[in-house]
């Protein structure tokens, strides 16, 4: 029965967040265009250098108590009030520590005054965040992802109609876009709370220091990982512009926000069914084991032809959203779009090795990745500017991927990649000769024509078998 029903489960789960992250991708995505556009090379350095900087502290602000709260109230939804009431108190003090942190490192690192104060306004917004967040994976926890879809659309638009007002009104800089992203983050949080309070319960902050200390006792290596995780994601923007300034930072985050904009499904998949590996972990081995190789398939046969495409079609896609002023963000895209496979294929391993209660693995892990990567972009960074960073990106992700994935082969369950991507990859290699043979020079038709040539051979080789068909039909409909 559990087999049954918790694909449909997770269904729902998943088509919800996925509605409303197609049309957050939608907008982002011209959001982006008119953002770089707007402030050129140099001006998106800063602001996506102050962004980075921010982000790569900002783990502090939860210490891994989001994913405890799913873990706790998936199983135990009556003590959600209290967990969550606790939890918003370890923020109220983690929040003073984060901005102190971000004040003093940015002071230190003498920045010009407009750089700092895009951070203080970014530090803010992020505190912002961090507590809303801490509602959502609440919500995650209760599988009523519909709140989490809604909230983080409307602020989502919110913010975007404030930016594009200061890009066409041409009146404002890095500061006042920053800005857009707080006034965005305070309304997403009066949402939360309503919305809490409505349908769930009143919440509410409580300072009982013995349990603060038992959730942080169980939560810290979750928080270590994060920490370690986003800090070797960040540290090379930081490092580009201490190295070889504004310019170079804003070509690399130009191909990265493009990459991340494709990962924002990622966030809304895994989000909505680890509450679901959770409770499989404890009552169903087999059935986690047969998920867990479903979602490498599925996954591996949308990211691989997305990556070979944007691989192969680079310098038209960079010099039609940006313009020739991004020509170094061609080549840097090319390399970093494979994160999306990594990070795709790797997050099913990682949520798997949260699951089994192994979160100090995963810790360790990322800690490996945060001492190679920033080790392989102190040698390699001075001498190749952005691409060798973006090549340090990819091969730490690579490898921190690789290491979760041998542990959970070795410690809980082996799953064969190639038996999951045999065919998908198969179908990918013949993509690649279509693509570097075809001479339709139209981007649009190239692009759709990729797209079929791709699955009609997925198809041919049989990618789908019948109890594919089978396991589709019983997501999407009634038993």
């Amino acid at each position: 029965m559990i087999k049954y029903l918790l694909p449909r489960r997770i269904a729902v789960n998943l088509l919800t967040l996925l509605v409303m992250q197609a049309i957050n991708f939608f907008v982002q995505f011209i959001y982006t265009i008119y953002l770089v556009r707007y402030l050129g090379t140099i001006g998106y350095g800063r602001f996506s250098f102050a962004l980075t900087f921010v982000q790569m502290f900002s783990s502090i602000m939860l210490l891994g108590l989001d994913t405890l709260i799913v873990k706790e109230v998936s199983g135990r939804r009556e003590i959600a009030d209290k967990i969550l009431a606790n939890v918003l108190g370890i923020q109220t003090i983690a929040s003073i520590l984060f901005f102190g942190i971000i004040f003093t490192i940015i002071n230190i690192m003498a920045y010009p005054m407009e750089t700092k104060m895009t951070v203080y306004v970014f530090g803010i917004s992020i505190i912002i965040y961090s507590i809303v967040q801490s509602f959502l994976f609440m919500f995650r926890a209760f599988e009523k992802m519909q709140y989490e879809a809604v909230g983080t659309t409307i602020a989502g638009l919110i913010n975007i109609l404030l930016g594009f007002y200061i890009i066409f009104s041409k009146r404002g800089n890095i500061v006042d876009l920053a800005f857009a992203y707080c006034i965005s983050n305070i309304f997403f949080l009066v949402y939360v709370i309503v919305i809490c309070w409505k349908k769930f319960f009143f919440p509410k902050i409580i300072m009982d220091f013995v349990t603060w200390i038992n959730l942080l006792r169980s939560s810290i290596p979750f928080g270590l990982g994060s920490i370690f995780y986003l800090m070797y994601s960040k540290v090379d923007t930081i490092m580009l512009s201490k190295i070889h300034g504004d310019a170079q930072v804003g070509a690399y985050n130009a191909a990265n926000k493009l990459v991340n904009i494709f990962l924002f499904f990622s966030v809304a998949f895994y989000g909505s069914i680890f509450p679901a590996i959770s409770s499989l972990y404890k009552n169903s081995f087999d059935s986690l084991k047969l998920v867990t190789e479903k979602v490498c398939k599925y996954i591996s046969i949308i990211v691989f032809p997305i990556a070979i495409i944007v691989c192969f079609l680079a310098g038209k896609i960079i010099n039609y959203l940006y313009g020739e002023r991004f020509i170094l963000s061609v080549n840097t895209l090319r390399i970093l779009i494979w994160i999306i496979v990594i990070t795709y294929l790797g997050n099913n391993f990682a949520y798997l090795l949260i699951s089994s209660k192994k979160s100090n693995m995963y810790a360790l892990f990322s800690g490996v990745g945060l001492i190679l990567n920033i080790t392989l972009n102190i040698l390699i960074i001075p001498k190749y500017g952005l691409i060798g960073a973006a090549i340090v990106s990819v091969s730490t992700s690579l490898v921190v991927t690789w290491l979760i994935y041998e542990y959970v082969s070795q410690n809980i369950f082996r799953i064969s990649l190639i038996r999951a991507t045999k065919k998908t990859i198969f179908a990918s290699l013949l993509l690649v000769l279509y693509l570097y043979f075809c001479r339709i020079s139209n981007t649009a038709i190239l692009i759709s024509s990729s797209v079929v040539f791709y699955f009609a051979v997925f198809f041919f080789v049989r990618g789908f078998s019948r109890n594919d068909f089978k396991l589709i039909k019983i997501i999407f409909t009634k038993s």
